[in-house]
């Protein structure tokens, strides 16, 4: 059975960023990057995707992080540790 697995995806273009990742974790840390390195605008435009198999064998795409919810979450935590 496919076990699943994560993609990072640019939902301005359509292209993926990366390979597949085992983890939901492995695949925000790539999208942690890409905020560092690129900015906001280019993150929030990301999205994950989860790819899992359904009863039947077959996998099925899921989007369980926005990319511009992954913005708004990374400045949250930002100004909790700053001001702590």
């Amino acid at each position: 059975m496919i076990a699943t697995y994560y993609e990072v995806w640019d939902d301005a273009t359509g292209n993926r960023a990366g390979g597949a990742f085992d983890s939901l974790e492995e695949a925000r840390a790539l999208l942690l990057d890409i905020l560092r390195l690129n900015g906001e605008d280019v993150a929030a435009d990301m999205a994950i995707i989860a790819f899992e198999p359904d009863e039947a064998g077959q996998v099925q795409a899921r989007t369980i992080v926005e990319g511009a919810d992954f913005v708004s979450e990374v400045r949250r935590m930002a100004s909790t540790i700053a001001h702590a």
